[in-house]
């Protein structure tokens, strides 16, 4: 992810002209973002998320990927709002 912050390029006003980084706007992806960094969305026989998609290191993966959107900004803006309240309701 810091080689999507480096090739964002922004103005001098802070609007973007090239984003660092495109991704699908899917659970899917968001998922491969999880399961890379050691989290699960379900228990192994796939019955199960509490536990699995709720725990640390599913949550931090998931914030990982909203701070991409509301604070290092190398992506495009659009999937934020979604984002923000799953990780908020993650948290809960």
């Amino acid at each position: 992810m810091d080689s999507a912050i480096r090739l964002t390029k922004r103005d001098k006003a802070g609007n973007a002209l090239q984003y660092g980084v495109v991704v699908q706007k899917d659970w899917m992806f968001v998922e491969s973002v999880i399961l890379s960094s050691g989290g699960s969305m379900l228990s192994p026989d796939g019955s199960r998320a509490v536990g699995y998609l709720d725990s640390d290191a599913s949550v931090r993966a998931v914030q990982r990927f909203v701070d991409l959107f509301l604070v290092d900004r190398p992506l495009d803006q659009g999937f934020s709002t979604q984002l923000s309240s799953t990780a908020k309701m993650m948290r809960a």
